[in-house]
């Protein structure tokens, strides 16, 4: 948007056609383009209904089912509603076992001549939006008796046969304040795709000057040789393998859709983001809400793409008023069709001074979700005549003589420990266990009599809680040098 230019508009000023369109109208469009293609960034099928493809009704044909609008990043960001537009007995070649790859693209259609007041002659009053392919016919050519040939290779395909289908014939520029179009069906020969024309007609007198006319194909694309799912000018559909002539098809591949996530397709989304304000603190009995502004709404990476987190400056996340939202540390969250898609690494406290109860968010180990440390400098000794000390410049603990070494760690809120492996130079043994701050003893030996160097499986593994933390205990002379203990992390459901 850089050095774009805004007409001014003031009192008994006279517009040129230049500042109306570039300056206006086009000011306003790249706008929208701009944020789009940001939140965008490519062409694709918005969820939840993805496209289904199925064989027509009458032979050589195919039929798409389900889908909602497409959006496709091209010149502009143009969203195309695609739901049932020419989707039914959508007529193809259908060579045995060849593939074709089927679209859809954005183009503008003339639409109603009307008469230019300044210069009495007609023009196109208005371009209609639509679903096809729109370009120059390759040639057009008199094939005698007052016919004339144009070529339509660049609105179908080279060497594919596209007969049976529906083209029309375009003026660029009306004549009159007729139709100004021809609809025609093609017919192909010799590697073409052509439609044969009589002059006199809405096309007035025919010229063999192709840049005179526009060829249309209404509807869906479908390509042999072209891979349109390379091509961000499309919405990509999917496969149709053919059948054979004179058969439906029965083989049809839509894995290859770009399944665009709807933010907000749920009514409570739309409450939520009300003004820009996430309630995060809520009192069933008073009402009372506390507002942050968010600052962040985007899909989790890590789960499935209708899974949403809001972000707010507080690091608070936050999920539509629900009867269920704050209920014995539950945390529901909502994605397309208020289905709960169940509680991630959530954690709910009682405020009281702060008039209910906050949600907050669990983050790990210094913002490590997958793995906790114990460090060297962790671990002391368990023999006061033998104490640990630090060596290799800080890279390593141990201790003189058989002593044990012991250190302690809690879990983080919203995880658990599911694995863990001590690091060391000996071959010692250690156990791992869970430990309480309230009786200050061992409650559950997770893991007894571990290798040093050996990963294992805490069983059973250790959860987060407000009085427990895992301990780890290793033994002897043996243990050499420890350099430290990872533990592996996962979220839990609070």
């Amino acid at each position: 948007m850089a050095n774009d230019k805004r007409i001014n508009f003031y009192l008994k000023k006279f517009l040129s056609v230049d500042q109306v369109e570039t300056n206006w109208f086009q000011y306003l469009v790249n706008r929208l383009v701009d944020i789009f293609t940001r939140t965008y960034p490519q062409s694709g099928i918005w969820e939840p209904v993805p496209f289904n493809m199925a064989g027509g009704s009458v032979n050589d044909t195919f039929t798409l089912a389900g889908g909602a609008d497409a959006i496709l990043m091209n010149d502009a960001a143009n969203l195309l509603s695609l739901a049932g537009a020419f989707g039914t007995d959508i007529k193809f070649e259908n060579a045995n076992a060849i593939d074709y790859y089927v679209g859809a693209r954005h183009i503008e259609i003339p639409d109603e001549p009307e008469t230019n007041p300044r210069y009495n002659t007609p023009q196109w009053k208005l371009f209609r939006d639509a679903v096809g392919e729109l370009d120059d016919p390759d040639s057009v050519s008199d094939q005698g008796g007052g016919v004339f040939r144009f070529v339509v290779n660049s609105v179908t395909e080279s060497g594919v046969d596209h007969s049976g289908r529906t083209c029309r014939v375009y003026l660029k520029t009306p004549v009159d304040l007729g139709d100004n179009y021809v609809e025609a069906t093609i017919s192909y020969s010799g590697g073409n795709n052509y439609v044969d024309i009589s002059t006199g007609g809405a096309l007035g007198t025919i010229s063999t000057d192709e840049t005179l006319y526009s060829a249309v194909v209404e509807g869906y694309t479908w390509k042999r040789n072209t891979d349109l799912s390379t091509l961000d000018e499309y919405a990509f559909v999917g496969v149709v393998t053919g059948n054979g002539p004179s058969a439906i098809p029965t083989v049809f591949d839509t894995g290859g859709q770009t399944i665009l996530p709807r933010i907000y397709t749920d009514t409570d989304f739309l409450n939520l983001l009300d003004a820009f304000k996430l309630e995060h603190r809520y009192d069933p009995g008073t009402g009372k809400h506390g507002d942050i502004i968010v600052t962040e709404v985007r899909a989790d990476p890590d789960v499935a793409p209708q899974d949403l987190y809001l972000k707010s400056k507080y690091n608070v996340v936050v999920f539509p008023d629900d009867e269920n939202l704050f209920t014995n540390g539950a945390f529901i969250i909502y994605g397309n069709g208020s289905t709960a898609l169940g509680n991630r690494m959530f954690e709910v406290r009682e405020k009281p001074s702060e008039g209910g109860k906050v949600a907050l968010l669990a983050v790990g180990w210094h913002g490590d979700t997958g793995r906790l440390n114990i460090l060297p400098s962790d671990f002391v000794s368990g023999d006061p005549a033998n104490p640990e000390y630090m060596g290799g410049g800080g890279g390593f603990v141990t201790c003189a003589g058989a002593a044990d070494l012991f250190a302690s760690v809690p879990i983080p809120r919203g995880f658990k420990a599911t694995d863990i492996i001590v690091n060391a130079s000996g071959t010692g043994n250690f156990n791992a266990n869970r430990c309480s701050v309230s009786t200050g003893g061992v409650i559950t030996t997770l893991r007894a009599g571990g290798s040093l160097n050996t990963p294992y499986t805490l069983s059973p593994e250790l959860s987060s809680s407000e009085d427990d933390y895992l301990g780890v205990r290793i033994y002897g002379a043996s243990k050499g040098n420890i350099y430290g203990v990872e533990i592996t992390l996962a979220p839990i459901n609070l």
